[in-house]
């Protein structure tokens, strides 16, 4: 059996075959693993990191900083005279502004105006269209090998 390997998003200039070959030649997979295999710039990996400490330091600040966003829930709101509601939804949205760029909305603020509700409504079906999609291709994949129809090797 032979393995196309591709990118879902295009962004590194690596070829994607070689990089599979090369994960799949580490012995326990995990990022450490993959950062260690990468050091050695003879590697395909080494073309996917930034290796400029200032830039990527940089680079990993803004990381975390998509990673604050996204993880901030807002857990109940109160309001006088009724039942605290339990919600545990994301506090800030990622929508796409007029000029085609990513920015974050508070999601309490963002569905009172109906530009953003849009947006932030497209956003989830995009997100479960994707599940979906996902769902059936590990699916596919599940009763090629339960059916025996390819042999992993």
């Amino acid at each position: 059996m032979k393995i196309i390997y591709g990118w879902r998003n295009g962004i590194f200039a690596a070829d994607p075959n070689k990089i599979g070959k090369e994960i799949k030649g580490i012995e326990i997979i995990n990022p450490e693993a993959i950062v260690k295999k990468a050091e050695d710039n003879t590697t395909e990996l080494h073309k996917c990191f930034e290796w400029d400490n200032s830039k990527a330091a940089h680079n990993y600040r803004k990381h975390q900083a998509r990673k604050i966003i996204s993880d901030l829930e807002i857990v109940e709101i109160r309001t006088p005279k009724k039942e605290p509601k339990i919600l545990n939804i994301s506090a800030y949205e990622s929508i796409k502004n007029d000029d085609k760029k990513r920015e974050y909305v508070n999601i309490l603020e963002g569905i009172k105006y109906e530009p953003d509700r849009e947006k932030i409504m497209d956003g989830i079906k995009t997100l479960l269209a994707q599940a979906t999609y996902k769902l059936e291709k590990y699916n596919e994949v599940i009763n090629m090998i339960l059916d025996k129809w390819v042999e992993l090797g």
